[in-house]
């Protein structure tokens, strides 16, 4: 089992994470492609509250260990992300 699915498995193992449903169906995806428009579905509605996760938790460790000039590239990102 690669890196990345157990990175995937991991998250969907959290309660209440953005885009679980996204993310279970790319592990689905490794094996069967998905049907028609369920991928685009899918991406449109749930690939930015994924990345805005990923931003905020980098945001906050960035700034943790004293890199606050990549932590404000990063909110610099979400806010272009959310415009």
């Amino acid at each position: 089992m690669g890196t990345n699915t157990l990175a995937a498995r991991h998250y969907l193992a959290s309660p209440d994470m953005p885009a679980a449903s996204l993310v279970a169906a790319s592990l689905a995806w490794r094996h069967e492609p998905p049907p028609h428009g369920d991928a685009a579905t899918l991406l449109s509605r749930e690939l930015v509250p994924l990345y805005l996760h990923y931003l905020d938790d980098h945001i906050v460790r960035l700034r943790a260990v004293g890199h606050h000039r990549l932590a404000e590239r990063f909110r610099r990102w979400r806010t272009r992300l959310l415009s």
